[in-house]
């Protein structure tokens, strides 16, 4: 079976194209069409379906299914430039927000030593600033694939289920007693499941129906347990400001932006998360579609 990048430059000179002819009408640059004709890298199935009509050939002739599943685990899953840029801004909020908290909460510790002790946050800051920024280079650098999204979701989830562990035993080391409650052991519940769907279908490749809608329902309960979090945060604060001055809370002014910030960003994760893995999906739908399309029954 000849490859790929050989069918398209065969197609092409039959057409009596360059390779900045074709980039044009595609564009793209003529280095992205080169790229494709040497097997370095494959177009996004949208452009895949383009060259077929610009080349005057048959989707299938231009490209196998095989290959076609290779373009969707090797291609970035967000390939939409408007989408990209809209995770690229947010995963630099992100890296960009757990910064500052590190930076304050390590100053605050240099500055009044015996007024403030070490904590885990700071250390889990650090490593999302780490899992975020890894993120953020990848999608950059235009190689965000399933396997490296699954990875930034699974870590992502993972830190949030390490650090309840982590204030679960130093509640039983401090005091004998557990702090958490029903809502803390089912969001941390949640988390687990949600991460055995994001590795099964990212990492794993199993697109089956189930993970979606598992990853859909708790990526919608914990933005919907964060709306609420907003709500009562929000709620607080102006009952707060309705109070003399001599009454209100300071500690609790001073920390509501940074609290209703806090909420939001994983309600922006977890609407990225939700359009991640439609998109994927869809994808790989869109490739056992076509070879279901061509296959052909044995009699």
């Amino acid at each position: 079976m000849v490859e790929f990048g050989e069918q398209l430059r065969r197609a092409r000179e039959e057409k009596g194209m360059t390779q900045q002819t074709l980039a044009e009408q595609l564009f793209v640059s003529r280095q992205s069409v080169s790229r494709w004709e040497c097997g370095d890298r494959y177009p996004d199935l949208i452009t895949t379906k383009k060259l077929s009509e610009i080349l005057d050939v048959s989707l299938d002739d231009l490209m196998s299914g095989k290959e076609m599943a290779k373009v969707v685990e090797r291609n970035p899953v967000i390939e939409n430039k408007v989408a990209n840029n809209i995770m690229i801004v947010l995963y630099a909020i992100v890296v960009l927000y757990y910064s500052v908290d590190a930076v304050h909460e390590l100053l605050a510790l240099y500055v009044e030593p015996d007024k403030y002790i070490w904590n885990w946050g700071i250390a889990m800051s650090a490593l999302k600033i780490v899992v975020f920024g890894y993120g953020l280079v990848t999608a950059i650098r235009g190689m965000l694939s399933p396997k490296k999204m699954g990875i930034v979701i699974v870590a992502f989830l993972g830190l949030k289920v390490l650090y309840f562990f982590i204030e679960l035993a130093e509640g039983f080391y401090l005091d004998g007693t557990s702090m958490s409650t029903w809502e803390i052991w089912s969001d941390c519940i949640f988390s687990i499941l949600l991460i055995t769907a994001v590795l099964l279908l990212f990492i794993g490749k199993k697109n089956q129906i189930i993970w979606l809608l598992v990853i859909t329902f708790i990526s919608l309960v914990k933005i919907i347990r964060n709306l609420i979090d907003c709500y009562d945060i929000i709620s607080f604060a102006r009952l707060n400001n309705s109070l003399p001055e001599g009454q209100r809370w300071a500690m609790v002014s001073d920390n509501t932006y940074s609290s209703i910030i806090s909420l939001l960003l994983p309600i922006a994760l977890y609407a990225l998360i939700i359009y991640q893995t439609y998109t994927l999906y869809r994808k790989r739908k869109i490739v056992m579609n076509f070879d279901e399309s061509n296959s052909v029954p044995v009699r």
